[in-house]
């Protein structure tokens, strides 16, 4: 064969095609559980790439067909980029949420509903955001581009930024 040559970063590199992937069934990876969006602790930091591939991708009361999820961990955070039917576009998850957005710029996003309630999200939870949808659609109803900026409060967040635009109308 030949010489085996190892990355250049130190760390795990994970690749995984499954027919099913929860990010729930993933919570003791996660700091406070991957029902908030909360820091990752030690073990996730042992990685560097992540490569997945699911059929089907479940989180935060949405089901992602078709998925393909790509992450590298860069010195302070991690960078992602996501293709599914649903949702496309890249993602920023700062090692430091308490002081960093998290960042997302995505091409489209089709959210499917609002889910059960079982699995809501406390907003004491959720970083500060700063969010960019070309294409977002609820349901069936077209809403066209998005921006969403929030920032940190002690009993949640602030909302900072909200546009909606859809050809000759803007809500903001």
């Amino acid at each position: 064969a030949g010489p085996t040559n190892l990355p250049v970063e130190p760390g795990f590199r994970l690749y995984a095609n499954v027919d099913n992937f929860s990010l729930t069934d993933w919570q003791g990876i996660w700091g406070k559980g991957a029902s908030s969006v909360s820091e990752p602790d030690a073990a996730v930091s042992r990685f560097n790439f992540v490569s997945l591939k699911a059929n089907t991708l479940s989180a935060f009361n949405q089901q992602y067909r078709h998925s393909e999820l790509q992450a590298k961990h860069e010195k302070r955070g991690w960078r992602a980029q996501i293709d599914s039917s649903e949702l496309q576009g890249s993602l920023y998850v700062p090692q430091n949420l308490s002081v960093s957005p998290l960042t997302a710029d995505f091409s489209y996003w089709y959210i499917a509903g609002l889910g059960d309630g079982k699995g809501e999200l406390d907003p004491r939870d959720i970083p500060a955001l700063n969010i960019r949808v070309n294409d977002l659609r609820y349901k069936e109803r077209k809403f066209g581009s998005a921006k969403l900026l929030t920032s940190k409060e002690a009993g949640g967040l602030r909302i900072r930024e909200a546009i909606l635009e859809s050809g000759s109308t803007t809500i903001s």
